[in-house]
């Protein structure tokens, strides 16, 4: 299915990732077919995607069946996403915070489990600091792996819970998931970054066997050593971003001094398209503009509100008509309350 950039959205079932026997593959790729980002869903079953079309949100409908979930041996499968192609459960806070919620439930019958209970709840709470979080999706590049550290500490003592009976083992299982569902997510959206930045091609291999590795020790129950590989596979995704230090210390300043920053636009110069990053303090109406030389209004990326925190916008490098705009310098604009700012970028054909 082509989006309104010009790129595609396809869907499938893959072998060589997820934690079933096959599971939903869902692809984002620019107009050139160059990837921009993949995502898993799925059970530990058999899970196929059929079809996709968008939604009117931005998001995406996914079509399919699965034998992961339902009453049948199969069970026709339907997936709503967001224009990133996570779904509400895949939001990596929104996990840790679900497992808080359980693990608030549990009523311990001794002072040790009590124990127990307190110190997994402490870590997935550190976890959860705001100085190691950009928003809900992206980790701060100095103090994010701290939350892998800490994530790995609450799984070890979520096992204990159940190492003895005294909680159902399914919802210890269950709760361990949830947990290492967040971390993968984390590391898959920072490689997916790296990649649409045009980031160091060798750090991003690096990063991809790590999430391969991720996935086998997951499938394995080795939950620790997987929260490790993806711990490795998001420090190798912030080092192919090296590259765009600048922008990633503007965007990592941007949540502590709370106020809207427009980063340079990446890769600059660009060709077929180019990845504008700006963040918002608070939620509001934003628009974003993209200007030639002389000030005449090129195209409109966006226009309308947003809420706080990191967005992307994406330029295909066409006007407002769908032309392709010549080669040559643009300027692009944000205004987002009082603020406005501009930034110069280089179009070449």
């Amino acid at each position: 299915q082509q989006t309104s950039d010009g790129g595609y959205i396809v869907a499938g079932w893959t072998e060589s990732f997820g934690q079933g026997i096959r599971s939903v593959y869902l692809v984002r790729t620019d107009s050139l077919g160059d990837t921009l980002w993949t995502r898993i869903h799925g059970g530990k079953g058999e899970d196929r995607a059929t079809s996709v079309q968008l939604a009117s949100d931005g998001g995406y409908i996914i079509t399919g069946w699965t034998g992961s979930f339902g009453a049948g041996l199969f069970d026709v499968y339907l997936i709503k996403t967001d224009e990133n192609g996570l779904v509400g459960v895949d939001n990596p806070r929104s996990l840790k915070e679900g497992v808080l919620a359980e693990l608030d439930t549990l009523k311990p019958q001794s002072k040790g489990l009590a124990k127990k209970l307190k110190k997994a709840k402490k870590h997935i709470e550190k976890s959860l600091e705001e100085k190691r979080w950009l928003d809900d999706t992206h980790l701060h590049s100095k103090h994010g792996k701290k939350v892998f550290y800490e994530e790995k500490k609450a799984v070890k003592e979520i096992k204990k819970l159940c190492k003895k009976g005294d909680f159902p083992g399914e919802l210890c299982e269950r709760l361990i998931s949830m947990l290492v569902g967040a971390d993968s997510i984390l590391a898959r959206v920072a490689i997916d970054d790296a990649i649409a930045a045009g980031g160091k091609e060798k750090e991003i291999q690096k990063a991809e066997k790590e999430m391969a590795k991720a996935e086998k020790d997951k499938n394995k129950g080795k939950y620790e050593k997987a929260i490790d590989h993806y711990n490795h596979a998001w420090e190798h995704a912030q080092k192919a971003m090296k590259k765009h230090k600048k922008q990633n210390q503007m965007m990592d300043e941007t949540r502590s001094r709370s106020a809207t920053v427009l980063l340079q636009n990446h890769p600059n110069p660009c060709r077929e398209f180019t990845i504008i990053n700006y963040q918002l303090p608070e939620p509001g109406h934003t628009t974003l503009r993209v200007y030639d030389t002389s000030g005449r209004l090129v195209g409109t990326l966006v226009d309308g509100s947003r809420e706080a925190g990191h967005h992307i916008a994406r330029w295909d490098g066409r006007d407002g008509s769908g032309n392709l705009a010549p080669s040559g310098v643009y300027f692009f604009q944000i205004k987002a309350g009082d603020y406005t700012a501009a930034r110069k970028l280089l179009l070449v054909r």
